[in-house]
């Protein structure tokens, strides 16, 4: 999904919706799940996103990116690889608060 305006921020749906980070328009989320497409072994989604206000979405099919993969092949490869790195930092983030959440739940 890309959000064309609003703001959304990833929650820890196991904590009460605890959010651990807030995006907006020009971000994107959900691409680990369009690419895997519930294959190896993925049961569901990776994140959960809440809306913190009107938003709209838009969002890709498989053929609309193998039709921009057609016109825009090094954009769309840029995109996936600047992915990557910014997955990275939302999982290390989850981890970093869910450990948070789970110790003060503990007390």
């Amino acid at each position: 999904y890309f959000v064309a305006h609003g703001a959304l921020e990833y929650v820890l749906s196991r904590y009460s919706d605890n959010p651990f980070v807030s995006i907006g328009k020009r971000n994107y989320f959900g691409e680990l799940e369009f690419l895997n497409d519930g294959k190896n072994g993925n049961a569901g989604r990776l994140f959960t996103c809440k809306a913190l206000r009107d938003s709209e979405l838009l969002w890709l099919t498989k053929s609309d990116l193998y039709k921009l993969l057609e016109i825009y092949e090094d954009d769309v490869i840029a995109l996936f690889n600047s992915a990557g790195v910014r997955l990275a930092k939302v999982l290390e983030v989850k981890q970093k608060m869910e450990k948070e959440f789970s110790r003060k739940k503990q007390r």
